[in-house]
């Protein structure tokens, strides 16, 4: 089966779950026509957004979310790429501190950096593709 249609369903389904799970006292979007209170982002492993696989993926699929729930890009979601591993906490906390109640982390390289990113930051949902985080009410695996 195809990676990307894999992944875009990886990332369907984890965006789906959470919001299905609600935004636990979430600000509203900058957005007037926003149908939702969620802001999601992506941090990217170091593929990129161009890697034809999940972070590619994902990346599509979240700007899908974006268009239908009436948001744009930097204000209700958005990427934050690594170029390394040495950035995938900066990248976590960079989306946190810009105000994304939902992150994920496109790959398993990601897993230690978002286990520490939920113990420190409670009222923010993360999502691990490609493998589990157990034991974090805010991480979906």
């Amino acid at each position: 089966m195809n990676k990307k249609f894999i992944g875009l369903g990886l990332a369907s389904v984890a965006i789906l779950s959470l919001a299905a799970c609600g935004n636990r006292g979430a600000s509203k979007s900058d957005s007037k026509d926003a149908k939702t209170d969620l802001k999601a982002a992506i941090v990217t492993d170091t593929g990129g957004v161009d890697d034809k696989s999940f972070n590619q993926s994902a990346w599509e699929g979240l700007q899908a979310w974006g268009k239908e729930n009436g948001l744009k890009k930097g204000a209700g979601f958005d990427y934050f790429q690594s170029n390394s591993e040495s950035e995938y906490a900066t990248n976590l906390d960079t989306a946190v501190s810009s105000g994304y109640n939902v992150v994920y982390g496109i790959g398993f390289a990601l897993k230690d950096a978002i286990d520490k990113a939920a113990g420190d930051n409670s009222d923010v949902n993360y999502v691990i593709v490609d493998d589990v985080i157990e034991g974090k009410d805010n991480v979906a695996s």
